[in-house]
């Protein structure tokens, strides 16, 4: 069942994703990251150039790997709830492979494979508004510490160190 909210004047798209599928790997375990407190906002991208509702679910979960993210047209994404543990960090890097950080974070992802090519300027700027926004819901600082790039966490390229320095330049960190 997909429920469609548009709005004009921020560009978002609710897509309050329940698929119909199974439970893979108990990705789906209910679990309030919200209460249990975030301490990580965690960027990542597809590292596909298909639009997003084609690509943030490769595994099947219940609901997208990701929380938020930013289409290839900048549309801004709602998937994966807060209120059901993360699936999108298994960290390998130290200090987050200390944490569990599919507890702790939250996922937002860019579609687009950016160590072929850079992000598109409307999702630059759509990823740092909403990440601004997001941030200052959840009571996460704007810094460089909490908001971190998928490489800082685990053995990836994800983002790309271009796309995270363009997405902190936005934000003014």
């Amino acid at each position: 069942m997909y429920m469609i909210i548009l709005s004009t004047l921020a560009h978002i798209v609710d897509v309050n994703l329940k698929l119909d599928r199974r439970t893979v790997n108990n990705m789906s375990t209910p679990f309030d990251r919200v209460a249990n407190g975030l301490k990580y906002l965690v960027v990542h991208h597809t590292a596909s150039e298909a639009p997003l509702l084609e690509s943030w679910n490769p595994y099947g979960y219940d609901y997208p790997e990701y929380d938020y993210g930013v289409d290839l047209d900048g549309t801004f994404r709602v998937g994966r709830p807060l209120t059901v543990k993360g699936a999108h960090c298994l960290p390998d890097n130290y200090p987050y492979n200390e944490i569990s950080m599919n507890q702790k974070s939250i996922g937002f992802v860019l579609a687009g494979s950016f160590d072929k090519r850079k992000a598109l300027d409307n999702q630059i700027n759509q990823a740092a508004y909403n990440i601004g926004r997001i941030c200052k819901k959840y009571g996460l600082p704007i810094s460089r510490e909490s908001i971190i790039p998928h490489f800082k966490a685990s053995a990836t390229f994800c983002p790309g160190k271009n796309t995270i320095d363009r997405i902190y330049k936005k934000l003014g960190i």
